[in-house]
């Protein structure tokens, strides 16, 4: 256990000796045993390079639980068809984790700090993303009531630091983030959920929570018209992966058990 500046992203320095890592102001893991600092994005997911603090790849799953299989449930779908609700569900029902992702956008009433999102501004997004802390960015020009302009930039991104957490984990991403994602850490570990809700229905969902402006509903609405077809989705089935189609028109409870029959499966 040489006390030496790695000069590649190791796993070593970030994970192993205990977990006995902290966060940085930019959420960046680090070994206060270690004279190193540097985000090893997500090698512990990937490849397993080799540095000053190699060491046997069997030995770090051992010391981590790797051998149990973890699945990241990634919901995809149009505006307010439920996939933070879906989400929420699976965390109070069985502890899975949320993959939360950092945003520009303002929060709405109702959402906390660091559980919904995390909240930033454009600056801090800005460093975070010359940092290549995010495997997934987006931006959305908005209609915004609240600016002068009337409209708005928003900027959302996941962070590579959220998929070290232990477990399995959750996240709800568009077309884009989902390819993102598989180029980011494969096929293997994803189990992926299309929810479908009838237009009228999700938009009186948009209505109920806080931050409603019929402008910026209708581009969303436009845009999740493109995004969503039959076509896009193939594109994923050609690369191996399945898309289970849950749909969410009816009750809460309804939706929730169909939540339950497709994740049961890979909980056992």
């Amino acid at each position: 256990m040489k006390d030496k500046k790695c000069d590649v992203n190791c796993i070593y320095c970030h994970i192993f000796n205990e977990n006995n890592f902290q966060l940085n102001d930019q959420g960046i893991k680090y070994n206060k045993k270690f004279a190193v600092g540097c985000d090893f994005y997500g090698d512990l997911l990937t490849s397993w390079r080799k540095c000053n603090h190699y060491i046997d790849r069997q030995e770090i799953q051992d010391n981590l639980g790797l051998n149990q299989k973890e699945y990241i449930f990634v919901f995809i779908g149009a505006s307010a068809s439920g996939k933070d609700t879906a989400i929420r569900y699976l965390q109070n029902k069985y502890g899975i984790v949320p993959i939360i992702s950092h945003t520009t956008r303002p929060i709405r009433k109702g959402e906390r700090q660091d559980v919904d999102y995390h909240f930033i501004n454009k600056t801090n997004f800005n460093k975070m993303k010359k940092q290549q802390m995010f495997f997934d960015e987006r931006k959305y020009n908005t209609f915004d009531p609240n600016t002068k302009s009337g409209k708005d930039t928003w900027y959302y991104g996941m962070a590579k630091s959220e998929l070290l957490k232990l477990g399995h984990k959750a996240c709800a991403v568009d077309l884009t983030g989902l390819q993102n994602l598989v180029n980011y850490i494969g096929i293997d570990n994803l189990v992926v959920f299309c929810l479908t809700t009838d237009e009228p229905k999700r938009k009186s969902r948009a209505q109920e929570r806080g931050g409603y402006d019929e402008n910026e509903w209708n581009r969303r609405a436009d845009s999740d018209k493109d995004i969503f077809t039959l076509q896009n989705l193939d594109v994923f089935s050609a690369q191996g992966i399945k898309i289970n189609e849950i749909q969410n028109n009816g009750s809460l409870d309804k939706f929730y058990g169909k939540i339950e029959e497709a994740i049961k499966p890979y909980l056992t």
